[in-house]
């Protein structure tokens, strides 16, 4: 006699031919916070950006909503937020703060994550993303020089001599006058102060640019948004491996050799390459000192602290590290201590 065929039981939920739940059906299952947190992660990076750059002080964050928003949901979401935010700069600061907005904000907040994706090193990363941001520089003021009709570099002369005159009339009264008297006074103070602020401004430029990529892909790394960052493998552990390339000290060299020996426009865009170059040394001497921290378990605001004295106290000290790194190799030694 054949045994009777038993009815078939409903798939337990640990069984794994069970059909997983779709996302909008797990998202009607959360709490009321978790939906409310899902729809704020979505719509914050349409605003957010524009608010943090607009605010002055927390500029430097700005990117951050694109590069979270980037690595968890990428494509037309991330197309979509940069527009947003980019309408609300042009139509509250003008064109020129929304150029500005676009070179330094919307290039690292397009281009950083495409590259997180791709599996690039920390150090690749921040050097592709300026790379790029600068390219986009060149390009904009060579389509300016056209449809004005002058040089590149006349172009160029003009948009560095527009930005003093921006940063002139924003200063007020008092430290008008104090930059001015450092100067000796007068009319001929005004001319000097243009001068130096237009010999010194790309370098400024450049290191701005730097840091803001790094610093920004730092709290990105230490966020780690749906842990999407491990996926990849970048953890702090591996900011801390921070390398430049060894050819880079050549350059480094020479650039300063030509600022000692020389004098007028040579050393004038050469002090403006080594400021840059030696900006990028001092990266690598913060994670040189990560790297100590991490060996010496010195963790939480004690760590923070001591980073804030580096940087604004201390600062020839990564620099040094940085720099002389390439022949001393400081992590190996502190590492076999």
């Amino acid at each position: 006699m054949s045994e009777a065929p038993m009815p078939a039981s409903d798939p337990s939920p640990v069984d794994p031919i069970s059909p997983r739940p779709s996302r909008r059906a797990r998202l009607r299952e959360q709490a009321p916070v978790a939906k409310f947190l899902f729809a704020w992660n979505r719509i914050a990076p349409f605003f957010v950006s524009a608010a943090l750059f607009l605010s002055g002080f927390f500029a430097v964050f700005s990117p951050l909503p694109f590069l979270i928003l980037g690595v968890t949901v990428g494509g037309w979401w991330l197309v979509g937020a940069l527009a947003t935010n980019s309408a609300l700069v042009y139509f509250t600061s003008g064109s020129t703060v929304f150029q500005f907005y676009l070179l330094t904000v919307g290039s690292i907040g397009l281009v950083m994550p495409l590259l997180i994706r791709r599996r690039f090193r920390p150090e690749q990363i921040v050097a592709r993303t300026w790379i790029v941001q600068w390219c986009l520089v060149g390009i904009l003021i060579c389509v300016y020089a056209l449809l004005h009709g002058v040089t590149p570099f006349a172009e160029l002369k003009a948009i560095f001599s527009s930005f003093f005159d921006v940063l002139f009339a924003s200063l007020s009264d008092e430290t008008r006058k104090q930059l001015l008297e450092s100067f000796g006074g007068g009319e001929l103070a005004v001319s000097e102060w243009r001068r130096r602020t237009l010999v010194e401004l790309p370098g400024t430029l450049g290191i701005l640019c730097l840091l803001v990529a790094w610093f920004n892909l730092r709290v990105l790394i230490n966020l780690n948004p749906n842990r999407f960052l491990v996926r990849v493998g970048l953890d702090r552990r591996v900011l801390n491996r921070w390398k430049n390339p060894d050819w880079l000290v050549w350059p480094t060299v020479a650039s300063w050799a030509i600022v000692l020996f020389t004098d007028g426009r040579p050393s004038e865009i050469c002090l403006n390459i080594f400021k840059i170059l030696m900006a990028a040394y001092g990266l690598q001497g913060i994670a040189i000192f990560g790297t100590i921290f991490e060996a010496w378990k010195i963790r939480g605001p004690f760590r923070m602290i001591l980073y804030a004295i580096l940087i604004m106290i201390m600062l020839p000290l990564p620099l040094s590290f940085g720099f002389f790194d390439q022949w001393f190799d400081f992590r190996s030694k502190f590492r076999q201590s």
